[in-house]
Order: C-alpha cells, then structure tokens, then sequence
C-alpha cells in the first residue's frame, strides 16, 4: 500500500480577495522606524542639553563664588584668623596684671571692635576658638562698660558660604534648580551679608574673656583687650566675680518668684567684671543693668559701682537663663 503523497506547501502570501483573518497585512516598518528614530533622538537631544545646562550653571556658580564671595572676603578670614590667633594667645597668659600706659576702657566708646568668650581649654588651638565661638552666647560685660563690641560669632554663622564644605555641597546638585538656587544664595551672601563682615574686619579692637574654669559666676575670669591691627594688648585683668543682688517684688496674685540664680547670673556677675577691668586703668564706676533683660540686651541706667565695689542689679520680675 502506497502513502499518500504529501500536500504540496506554499508560502503565505496576502491574498486580498480571501477575506481570511489568517494572515495579516504587513506593518508599515519604514514609517515606524522613521518615529522611533525622532523620538529616541528627541529625548537624547533633551538629556545631552540638560547636562549642558548643569554644567554651565555649576561653572557659573564657581565662578560667581570665586569672584563675589572668596574674594572680596579674604581680608575678613584674615581678620578672623587674626583674633583667634590673640585669642589663644590670651589664654597662655594667666592671671595678668597690665595696663598700657594710658589706656582707658572709655576710650573704646564709639569705635568698632569685637567680643568673645571662652573657656581657657577652648582655646588651645586656633580651630578649638573657632569651633567655641561657633555657638557663643552673649553676656553683658561690654554693656556693663558702656561699650557695644560686636559678638564674634557673627563671623562664623555668617562666613558659612565662604567654606569648602559649602561650594561643594553644591557643586554636587544634579539639576538645574538646585544651582539656581546656589547662585542666588552667593548673590544674597555677596549684596547683604559680606558687607556686614567687611565693617566688622575693620575693628579697632578686640576684648577677650578667658574663663578659668566652667562657669564665669564661680570661676576667675581673665579680662583682656588688644588693639587688632598691633596685636599688642592694652589691658589684662584676673578678675572673680563677687557681684550682689537687690531685689523687689510685686505682689499679685499667682505672680512667680523672681530665679534668684538666673537673676544673679545674667547681670550682676557680668558688671562685677566688668567694674574690676576698669579699676585697673584708674576708672571708676560700672553700669546697672536690667536683671529682667536677656544677656546681650542693652544696659539700663542707674549708677554703678565705684572702684572694687560690686556692681549691683535690680531685679525685675523675669529672669535669664545663666550662661557660663
């Protein structure tokens, strides 16, 4: 018995005229391919040029943080550097006893210098007062001399754009917004803030407090001022505060006690300080502070001690917080 022969096979092919879903018509692959081209192309085109842009804009911000900030700035890190320098230097010396030959604290009124505070084991080092000054607060003993220095830590909370730390942090944005905001951040540093820094490098003056211990209320403090473009100090003191409080107080109903402590801390101890500095030059008399006035706030009037006596505080209803 013969197979039967095998049917003959044929390729596909369209055939119209069969109205049969068995085989479909060949896709255009020329038109398609033509898109998929453009738009594979288009969105290359989009993240080359996007790069382009972040990295002119990151160009762009080096160069404006070179010329607007780094810059103009130089002469203010120089300062800066320039009174931690005095500042370690003062804390080498202690329990001075000097008076340059006719120094007066009066005659600090009306110029411009600075103030800063430390514990003598944060100023072993030039970076060990930076950081320490970093998060100084204010006190009133320049108030209580009737002299109005400038906290030094304004030249490290607003110097922060002028830090490696901060270009490149920056420099590592990957888009475009991030960097426009970087650029407008050296414009308002370069139009608001340097100019402020550049008055404050041009102080005359720098009064020093090395505390020799924890806390300036039961410790002896070192009291020093330098004249800045010198380097040479013009008075040191050891002083220990003794400062006395008198209080008042009106009665009212659930009124809160007057905090002792905080009271004694914020004022009377600071001008009690200040009181012994000037004795050294032969001046008398301090100033009478606010003791409801945060620390740093402006003396009120009245009159202060004469010459190694304490000065002395009148108690408001408030307090502050004592800082060391």
């Amino acid at each position: 018995m013969t197979e039967p022969e095998a049917p003959e096979l044929r390729g596909a092919r369209w055939e119209p005229e069969a109205q049969t879903d068995s085989f479909r018509k060949p896709l255009p692959w020329g038109p398609v391919g033509v898109v998929v081209v453009l738009v594979v192309s288009a969105i290359a085109y989009g993240l080359v040029s996007k790069a382009r842009e972040t990295e002119g804009l990151r160009a762009q911000l080096v160069r404006e943080h070179a010329a607007r900030a780094l810059a103009p700035a130089e002469p203010v890190l120089a300062f800066r550097d320039r009174v931690e320098r005095l500042a370690v230097e003062a804390a080498r010396q202690a329990h001075p006893d000097f008076a340059a030959p006719g120094f007066r604290v009066d005659s600090l009124r009306g110029k411009e210098g600075v103030y800063l505070r430390l514990r003598a084991r944060e100023a072993a080092s030039e970076e060990t007062v930076a950081t320490a000054l970093e998060s100084m607060q204010p006190d009133v003993i320049p108030h209580c001399l009737s002299i109005t220095p400038t906290a030094m830590r304004a030249l490290y909370v607003r110097t922060a754009p002028l830090g490696d730390a901060w270009i490149e942090a920056r420099r590592a944005a990957t888009d475009s917004i991030r960097l426009e905001v970087a650029l407008d951040e050296v414009t308002r540093f370069a139009e608001r803030d340097l100019p402020v820094l550049q008055s404050i490098a041009a102080s005359e003056y720098a009064i020093i407090t090395i505390i020799r211990g924890e806390d300036r209320a039961t410790d002896e403090v070192d009291f020093f001022v330098y004249d800045i473009r010198s380097g040479r100090m013009q008075l040191g003191v050891n002083t220990k505060a003794n400062g006395r409080l008198l209080t008042t107080r009106v009665a009212g109903y659930g009124a809160p006690s007057p905090q002792i402590a905080a009271l004694a801390r914020s004022g009377a101890i600071d001008c009690s300080i200040a009181a012994q500095a000037r004795t050294r030059t032969g001046e008398f008399g301090g100033v009478a502070v606010s003791a409801g006035a945060d620390a740093g706030a402006a003396p009120g009037t009245g009159t202060g001690a004469d010459a190694g006596v304490p000065a002395e505080q009148t108690a408001g209803s408030g307090g502050a917080s004592p800082t060391p």
